[in-house]
């Protein structure tokens, strides 16, 4: 009797004892790649789509086949900073998950704790008008 030794991909051509012909096992996780082109991924393999924001892993099914297992991307938990004046706090997104910093604010700081939102005026002086305008002190 003759027997096939091919297998499909991801799988390998094993030996059954006290039988003529062995079988294809499952040895790995068929997952098509952003080409479409078939990767094989080992059994306990973990990988990330940042695209999608998913975590996948290959694992070994009791019936001999394999599966990808998905769930989304967890992140840790992430502190608030505290901001100095003159800046506030920025969102943004980083593998998938959210992360905050300081950036400087839409005002124009003045030596010591003062702030001026923009249109405001003040005079530093008796012969000085400064006007906050775009993040700039203008003075006249």
């Amino acid at each position: 009797m003759s027997c096939s030794t091919y297998c499909p991909p991801c799988s390998t051509y094993t030996p059954v004892a006290g039988q003529c012909c062995g079988m294809c096992v499952q040895t790995a996780c068929s997952v098509a790649d952003e080409n479409n082109s078939t990767q094989c991924k080992p059994i306990g393999d973990h990988w990330q789509d940042l695209d999608k924001c998913i975590s996948s892993i290959c694992v070994a099914n009791p019936n001999g086949h394999t599966t990808v297992t998905t769930a989304p991307i967890t992140c840790p938990p992430v502190a608030m900073p505290t901001c100095t004046p003159c800046y506030k706090i920025a969102t943004y997104t980083e593998d998938c998950c959210e992360k905050y910093h300081c950036i400087p604010d839409d005002v124009c700081c003045l030596s010591g704790p003062a702030i001026k939102l923009p249109g405001e005026t003040w005079e530093p002086d008796a012969c000085n008008e400064c006007q906050c305008t775009n993040n700039m002190n203008h003075t006249s």
